[in-house]
C-alpha cells in the first residue's frame, strides 16, 4: 500500500513537473520575465488581422537583456522609425514580417532597416518597414492586400520576411501566444477569414501548447502546404497587378542553423516558391556563426537578432537588392 502511495506521489511530482517546469523556463529565459518593463505599446486591435501598428507611437523598454533601454517607436504611416527618407524618392522598398524583421528588442537607430535606409538614401529609395511581433504570413498578406495596397507605386519592392515559427501559426493558432490571429477556411471562392482566435489564453499551460503545436507541425503539413502556396500565388498575382516586385525572404533562427535542422516549413518555401521570389538569409548567418559569433540576443534564448545580426542583415538585403 504505501508503495503504491509513493509511485502515486512521484506520478504527480512527474505531471506537475510536465505541465509547469516549460512555464518556469520561460518566465527565466523570456525577456519579458527577466526584469523587462514595457512602457507604452505600438500595437492597437485590428478586428480582421488581430492588431497592426498605431502611427506615431513608441514602447520603450527598460532592462532588455543587458540593453539598459530600448525605444521602438513608429512614425506616421505606422512604420518603425527610419532616418529621414529622401523627400524626392525614386523607389520604395517595404518590409513586413513578424519580430525578426520588426527587429524585436533592438534601439530603433540600430535596426536593419534603419542601417538599409541610410545606405539608401544617396540613391533616393524610402524604406519602410510595417512587420509587427508574432505575425503570421496569413497576417501579413492580409494586411498587404488591404491596408498597405495604397501606398504602392509601380517599380516598388515589397519584402516578405519569413521565419518557421510565421508560417506555422498559420496551421497552430496557440503557437507562442502572440495576441488575436485570424480564422479562416477555404471555400469554393477561395480563402474565407471566420473571425479571431487569442492566442494568448493557451499560455497558461505552455507544455500543452508546445504539444498541440508539434502534432500541428507533423499533421499539418498538408494544410500548411495548401494555405502557403494560395497565399503565395495571391501575392504574386498582387504584385503583377501593382506593377511591384516580390521577394520572399526565409529567416532563419540560429537553433535551426547550429542545429542544422530545416523545419517543415522551410521546405515548404523552397519548394513551392519560384527561385525570381526567393531570397535565402541562411548563409550569410551560417558563416557569420561559423566565425564563433551569435546572431541571437543569448545563449538560451535563441531567437530574436542581436545588434551585429543587424548589420549583417543590412548588407545582405544592399546586395540583394541591386
Amino acid at each position: 500500500m504505501r508503495k503504491k502511495m509513493h509511485l502515486i506521489i512521484l506520478a504527480g511530482f512527474f505531471l506537475a513537473g510536465i505541465l509547469f517546469i516549460p512555464h518556469l523556463i520561460n518566465r527565466l529565459v523570456s525577456p519579458y520575465y527577466k526584469g523587462a518593463n514595457r512602457e507604452g505599446t505600438v500595437w492597437q486591435f485590428d478586428e480582421t488581422i488581430g492588431y497592426s501598428s498605431i502611427p506615431n507611437s513608441c514602447q520603450v523598454w527598460e532592462e532588455y537583456f543587458d540593453h539598459s533601454q530600448v525605444s521602438e517607436c513608429t512614425d506616421t504611416y505606422g512604420s518603425r522609425l527610419m532616418p529621414n527618407r529622401p523627400l524626392s524618392s525614386k523607389k520604395n522598398i517595404f518590409f513586413i514580417g513578424d519580430s525578426l524583421v520588426w527587429a524585436d528588442g533592438i534601439e530603433d537607430t540600430k535596426t536593419f532597416t534603419y542601417f538599409l535606409q541610410e545606405k539608401l538614401a544617396k540613391k533616393n529609395i524610402c524604406i519602410y518597414n510595417f512587420a509587427a511581433s508574432g505575425y503570421s504570413f496569413l497576417q501579413m498578406y492580409v494586411r498587404i492586400t488591404h491596408e498597405l495596397a495604397q501606398l504602392f507605386n509601380p517599380d516598388d519592392t515589397l519584402i516578405v520576411g519569413l521565419s518557421a515559427d510565421s508560417v506555422l501559426r498559420d496551421v497552430c493558432g496557440s503557437f507562442a501566444g502572440s495576441g488575436h490571429k485570424p480564422r479562416y477556411r477555404f471555400t469554393s471562392n477561395g480563402l474565407q477569414l471566420t473571425g479571431l482566435i487569442d492566442t494568448n489564453r493557451f499560455n497558461r499551460l505552455p507544455i500543452l501548447r508546445h504539444i498541440g503545436c508539434w502534432i500541428s507541425s507533423k499533421t499539418g503539413e498538408r494544410r500548411l502546404t495548401r494555405l502557403y502556396t494560395y497565399l503565395l500565388n495571391d501575392l504574386i498575382a498582387f504584385s503583377e497587378k501593382h506593377h511591384i516586385q516580390l521577394k520572399i525572404v526565409i529567416l532563419p533562427f540560429e537553433r535551426e542553423i547550429t542545429q542544422n535542422k530545416k523545419p517543415a516549413a522551410y521546405r515548404i518555401i523552397e519548394e513551392h516558391t519560384p527561385s525570381q521570389y526567393l531570397l535565402d538569409a541562411s548563409d550569410p548567418l551560417r558563416d557569420y556563426l561559423k566565425e564563433g559569433n551569435t546572431i541571437s540576443f543569448s545563449p538560451i534564448y535563441r531567437v530574436h537578432y542581436n545588434y551585429p545580426t543587424q548589420k549583417l542583415l543590412a548588407s545582405f538585403f544592399e546586395k540583394a537588392l541591386e
